[in-house]
């Protein structure tokens, strides 16, 4: 529709030049003007046809970029969540693990002698790491509290560190207290 208003214009131009009397009366050299008119019109319509497909090449482009852009957030956002899903997972496993050793533990404590409970706990924390031997101390000492001097000298006679068998002795008493008092 431009094209055909443009080239229409052009052909009035024309006629309007032709009968203001000047040198393009000539129908050859009114030809070659139209023909230049209208290779002119259809350049500058490629032209802006051209950046109309580039405007719109550019704002799908962009637009692409965003849509990438937030499905890698929504994967960031997803990978997040699965990550969060399996740490909590990961933290019931070792409270259920813990639940059970103390279980054992407390099963184990209630199945034996004292000297045997005692003869078994120097054994045990002389190949046990510190958290470990704490537990243990403190687990022995909240079930037989009775216990608690004999069992700061095992504890004490392996090489445990004195500070922290204080500690577990009074998380033992602790426990032991509370156990006694329905908590």
């Amino acid at each position: 529709m431009k094209t055909l208003t443009r080239g229409l214009l052009g052909l009035a131009l024309i006629g309007s030049m032709a009968q203001a009397d000047t040198p393009l009366k000539d129908a050859s050299q009114a030809a070659a003007a139209l023909e230049s008119s209208l290779s002119y019109a259809d350049e500058a319509i490629m032209a802006a046809t051209s950046q109309e497909a580039i405007n719109s090449l550019t704002a799908s482009i962009a637009e692409a970029d965003l849509i990438i852009a937030l499905a890698e957030a929504d994967f960031a956002i997803r990978d997040v969540s699965r990550q969060e899903a399996f740490n909590q997972l990961a933290a019931a496993i070792v409270s259920a693990e813990f639940a059970i050793a103390s279980t054992e533990a407390q099963v184990a404590i209630n199945a034996v002698s004292d000297d045997q409970l005692l003869n078994e706990l120097e054994s045990t924390l002389a190949s046990a790491d510190a958290e470990h031997a704490n537990d243990m101390i403190r687990a022995v000492v909240s079930e037989r509290p009775m216990l608690a001097a004999a069992v700061q000298d095992r504890a004490l006679s392996v090489g445990l560190d004195e500070v922290m068998v204080a500690h577990a002795l009074t998380a033992g008493f602790s426990e032991a207290a509370a156990t006694a008092a329905g908590k």
